[in-house]
């Protein structure tokens, strides 16, 4: 076959073709129409001006000028039969005719591509352009003298998939650890993913990888085309193909224009794949950048599209949800640090120095640093430039990277000794770059291109340093930082040197998203000020009075500014000293709550946040003016949502808690603490960082009173369940306990189908039931016990669990938390245990129980065995909180107040008070002798059975106290119980106090009416030693009350309509169904005997005998037709063959 296409070596030759084109057009004629053929080919007017300034007598050379310039600006897409068509549309028929004749000779020709040609000639020249620029890089931009093979010297990071099954972005629940080779980037039902990571964690590399590996033939072979863009050169008044070009990527003076490119594309979509780095800097980047449109599958749904970015929480276009694979980038793990270090040093004896130093960087909070490609990067350089000196922060090893980079800047540009100090010209061009980092970081442009009028001044010397890289393109020219993280040092810097309280302040703002933008400069500065960083955390401790004073500010802000101060406190290497700065800026203005509470959303927390708090927590002060501990001042530490990735400072945050005597409270999640979840894979995942944590805050030593621990173990590793039982069996000063454990009600379909993976579920019940149950056995001390209802609900709890409580001499108030439905569903099994514990511990003072309800939709009596254990119970004090009861068990529970001996205390609360449930419940106070207090809380529409009891509390001389918290009363409610109360007034007066609490809200049209009357007699009621105290409130907005009773009232009404329309058509219907069949009966038997009279009805017999004689007959003809189809079938076959 002869060559399909012309070779791109040909492209020479078809330009002097355009160029005889353009000379018959100024040789015949074409000067004339000058301006009119500018016009059509697309030049702009200014264009046309200074070319007829330039030769304001000379037509032919305007004209030769003109279509010099059209040429250069059109590239490949200027071609003679542009020219031609251009040529005719202005008047200029006999000049396009000419060129026609010369084209038809074959003088003038341009190449023609069918469509695999495009496939073919675009992919040889993207593979070449690749080869030449992505074989080697510079890993760091602003260290131009290390230049790395990619074939050689590249590590692949470890990634994270997380599917959509398992968790949402904010999720840490991960299902698998990969390596980047590993990642499904380009599958059939994979055609949009997206790579998450933190700045330096490798995420452009890995996308230089998967060209290299396209490039080289080894990946993704199916693939033609493989478009690599930065996000950042990708404007939204462009195309996505304007942009191809832009990029340099194809020539000038490629063969194929970008019409015939697109119109490829298209129609091959699935061989085409787009990469785009960092697409958070995406210029207006919303649903309709076209961008955006290409990931939506809007626009070439069929082509394969790969993502970057460091948080996609903060995309203004949610394009997650059409993304088919998710995943975070990690970084390294211990191997892949000891694989990069070897390819990094050619030398041994540097390799060995190099791990050596790791070795040392593993007892701190530096060696998950290392996890990071690009730190560790840093540290190499650092100590291949023979600096031994050891950076203990994140700033200084960017400071000591930038130093060695100015050093060899002056000493190959500006010939000084590397020692001197900076020229002050340098300097002077530093100090430009660094105010114009920060006025970049400021500005609320997304991308961190620089235009070339903003740094004309620096523009030489900074690129020469690495600290500014050229952008690579057809337009202007135009620079960018090397890196984020090396703008956001550059822009500490500005803040360090102008040294103003306003810049400080703006790294401490209220805005969360706002607060984001600056973490990594405040960060920076607070190393770069070090000791004399005051001034920042002076503008931290403002900032966190206003927002805790502002009552608008949303508490993850707060959080927020309080997890940044962390690790500036350990970032300015004066921990000591600035985490008792910090600590007293969280104490200061608490109140009587006294607690510090963080929400990390199950994020991982990021470098030294933990060792940054446990500095703050040693730093509380609670002690009085003579060294003694005032618990006054002793605070709560509640870490919520709480998922780390690696344990680094989790021990040091236990002992910081143990050693301090100022925590009085602390809450925790163990599903959290557990690594094997979330880096299964890591050094830490046997959690012996856990077990540390646990284990100090169990020692004998430790002063935490009240501890909860909240834990899935389901998924949890056995080392993590047995850690668990640590933090509080040696505590002897722990007095309150609250263990809320959730695990499934039974294993799983996977258990049964995963023959691998052998099911552990109820292995892991037995080993925390066991250890827990041992560990409280030997608490002494302990005086309340909140557990979750799923521990009572498992079989084994009987012999393993229930036994510590039932004979446990110190617990004086249990607290049973549950729901009945789904993972804490309370079961037989469950109500028998809490009933045993309640009738055989005689200590209990209090129980409380709260279930969503205790309904027997079994058909088990829950209510009943829960209640005969309440009734036997020592508990004085005895409180019952359900969603939803039913108005028998309600009943069943009003029995305690009658058969309970000991309860002076009862608190009834769920959904509706039924009013046959207050007046079972009236007549129990009226002879109780023990009860001296009664709580209700629900809705109350019921004015009379309200009454009913309000007077039987009043008869009980021991009742002195009624509280009825209505969510909500009816008006015609309140004002029966006030006319109650009234009656009793007039009566007499009681012969001791009687306190009647009313809270809640009132709805009706007559709420402020019986408002008023009520206020009335609270005020005269005193005299009588009737103490009224009413709290209630009209409620705003009674449209949803009154709607709800409305419809209420209209299914009530419609449920006795269908009831009374199916009572009259079922007597109808049995009343002809008897006569039809009597009529019946009554001919059958005429016939028989000859007459016509009443016949009695049959009989039991008579009619089994009438069914059996039909059903016969049935069958024996569906017998009959099943022969006759059998033998029509065997005909059939026998007659075919």
């Amino acid at each position: 076959m002869a060559s399909a296409y012309t070779d791109v070596s040909d492209m020479a030759g078809n330009q002097s073709r355009l160029g005889r084109a353009i000379s018959i057009v100024v040789e015949n004629g074409g000067k004339t129409a000058f301006k009119p053929l500018a016009r059509k080919l697309g030049l702009r007017e200014n264009d046309i001006d200074t070319i007829t300034v330039a030769a304001p007598q000379d037509l032919a050379e305007q004209t030769q000028q003109m279509l010099r310039l059209w040429r250069e600006r059109r590239g490949t897409r200027a071609t003679p039969s542009v020219l031609v068509e251009a040529c005719r549309q202005v008047g200029l028929t006999d000049v396009a005719e000419k060129i026609q004749r010369a084209m038809d000779r074959e003088t003038i020709s341009e190449p023609v591509y069918d469509d695999v040609n495009v496939g073919e000639v675009c992919e040889k020249a993207l593979k070449k352009y690749y080869k030449k620029t992505q074989s080697y890089y510079t890993p760091l931009n602003w260290c131009p003298w290390v230049e790395l093979g990619q074939k050689d010297n590249n590590v692949s990071v470890r990634v994270n998939r997380i599917t959509r099954e398992l968790c949402t972005p904010a999720d840490l629940a991960k299902e698998e650890l990969l390596t980047e080779n590993d990642a499904v980037v380009m599958a059939t039902d994979v055609k949009r993913v997206i790579f998450e990571g933190p700045p330096g964690i490798g995420k452009t590399t890995l996308l230089r990888n998967i060209v290299c590996h396209w490039s080289n033939g080894q990946r993704f072979k199916g693939l033609k085309m493989m478009f690599a863009l930065k996000a950042r050169h990708l404007k939204a008044s462009e195309d996505l193909f304007d942009a191809i070009y832009q990029h340099n990527i194809l020539p000038r003076d490629f063969a194929i224009t970008r019409d015939r490119l697109k119109e490829w594309v298209q129609d091959n979509q699935e061989k085409v794949m787009f990469i785009i780095d960092a697409v958070e800097e995406t210029p207006g980047f919303s649903r309709d950048h076209f961008v955006a449109r290409l990931i939506f599958g809007n626009y070439l749904r069929e082509s394969y599209v790969v993502l970057t970015t460091t948080a996609i929480r903060n995309l203004k276009a949610p394009i997650l949800k059409s993304c088919d694979a998710y995943y975070v980038v990690e970084g390294f793990n211990q191997e892949d640090i000891d694989t990069f270090v070897g390819k990094f040093f050619k030398n041994d004896k540097e390799a060995r120095g190099m791990r050596e130093l790791l070795t040392q960087y593993g007892h701190t909070g530096l060696s998950d640093l290392c996890k990071t490609p690009m730190y560790l990067m840093l540290l190499c350089l650092l100590w291949k430039e023979k600096d031994r000196t050891r950076p203990d922060t994140v700033t200084g090893l960017f400071e000591g990277i930038v130093d060695i980079s100015l050093r060899k800047y002056c000493e190959k540009h500006l010939h000084l000794d590397p020692q001197e100090e900076i020229p002050e010209d340098l300097q002077r061009k530093l100090d430009e770059l660094y105010e114009l980092s920060w006025n970049n970081l400021v500005s609320e442009k997304g991308p961190i291109v620089l235009k070339e009028t903003e740094v004309k001044n620096i523009r030489e010397s900074m690129v020469k340093l690495g600290f500014l890289i050229k952008e690579k393109g057809h337009q202007a020219e135009k620079f960018a930082f090397g890196h984020r993280l090396l703008r956001e040092l550059f822009a500490a810097k500005y803040v360090v040197k102008m040294n103003r309280k306003e810049l400080y302040n703006m790294m401490w703002s209220k805005g969360c998203r706002s607060m984001h933008k600056f973490n990594t400069v405040c960060l920076f500065t607070a190393g770069l000020l070090g000791e004399h960083a005051n001034p920042l955390f002076e503008s931290f401790t403002e900032s966190h009075n206003a927002m805790t004073a502002d009552v608008n500010c949303s508490q993850c802000c707060i959080d927020t500014n309080t997890i940044l101060a962390c690790r500036c406190i350990v970032e300015s290497t004066q921990p000591r000293r600035f985490g008792l700065f910090v600590a007293e800026t969280l104490t200061a203005n608490m109140g009587s709550g006294r607690v510090i509470s963080l929400n990390f959303f199950r994020r991982h927390p990021k470098l030294n946040t933990l060792l940054g708090l446990s500095y703050i927590v040693e730093n509380i002060i609670c002690l009085d003016d003579h060294g003694r501990v005032d618990d006054s001042k002793r605070i709560s530490l509640v870490l919520d949502n709480l998922w780390i990735y690696r344990q680094k400072g989790l021990a040091r945050l236990g002992q910081a808690i143990m050693k301090t005597r100022c925590i009085d409270g602390l809450s925790v999640s163990a599903t959290g603490l557990d690594v094997s979840l979330t880096n299964p894979w890591s050094n830490d995942s046997s959690n012996e960082g856990m077990y540390s944590f646990f284990e100090a805050i169990g020692d004998p030593r430790s002063m935490v009173r009240a501890l909860t621990i909240s834990a899935q173990i389901d998924r949890m590793r056995e080392s993590a369940i047995q850690a668990i039982p640590e933090a509080f069996k040696n505590n002897v000063n722990l007095e309150q306990l609250d263990l809320f454990t959730l695990f499934s009600k039974r294993c799983s379909y996977r258990c049964d189908n995963d023959k691998r993976n052998r099911c552990v579920r109820t292995k892991h019940i037995e080993m925390l039931l066991t250890d827990v149950a041992k560990a409280i056995e030997g608490m002494t001390n302990l005086r309340s016990l909140r557990i979750s209802a799923n521990i009572l609900r498992e079989e084994m709890s009987k012999t393993l669990f229930v036994p510590a409580l039932e004979n446990h001499s110190s617990i004086r108030t249990l607290h049973v938390v549950g729901q009945v439905k789904g993972r804490g569903h309370l079961t037989m099994t469950g109500v028998n245990s809490l009933a045993g514990i309640l009738e055989k511990n005689r200590k209990l003072e209090a129980v409380s129980i709260r279930l969503t309800t205790v309904s027997e939709d079994t058909g088990e009596p829950l209510a009943a065995a829960l209640c005969e254990g309440l009734c036997q119970t020592s508990a004085a004090s005895v409180e019952l909180l359900f969603n939803c009861l039913l108005p028998h068990e309600a009943r069943i529970f009003a029995d305690i107040v009658k058969t309970n001996a000991n309860v002076t205390d009862v608190t009834y609360s769920w959904h509706t008070m039924f009013p046959s449930f207050l007046k079972t419940l009236a007549g129990h106070v009226r002879t109780s002798a023990t009860l001296e207090r009664l709580v209700l809380c629900g809705k109350f529409e019921d004015g009379k059975s309200l009454v009913t009891l309000v007077k039987a509390a009043k008869a009980n001389e021991k009742l002195g106290s009624l509280v009825l918290n209505g969510k909500y009363f009816l008006d015609e409610t309140v004002a029966v119980v006030t006319a109650c109360l009234k009656e009793r007034q007039e009566d007499r007066e009681l012969e001791r106090p009687f306190i009647l609490h009313l809270s809640g809200n009132v709805v009706g049209e007559e709420a402020e009416a019986v408002m008023t009357e009520l206020d009335q007699l609270s005020k005269s009621c005193a005299d009588h030693k009737i103490v009224v105290y009413n709290t209630l409130s009209v409620e705003a907005h009674p449209d949803a009350y009154l709607g709800s009773l409305q419809l209420r009232a209209a299914m009530k009404a419609k449920r006795e309509r269908r009831r009374t329309v199916s009572e009259k058509s079922l007597l109808v219907s049995e009343t002809s169904f008897q006569e039809v069949q009597n009529k019946v009966r009554k001919r059958r038997r005429g016939k028989k005997r000859g007459r016509n009279q009443e016949e009695r009805p049959l009989s039991i017999a008579e009619a089994n005998r009438n069914r059996q004689n039909w059903l016969k007959w049935h069958i024996i003809i569906g017998l009959i037709i099943t022969v006759v189809v059998i033998i029509v079938a065997t005909l059939g076959i026998v007659a075919a063959q």
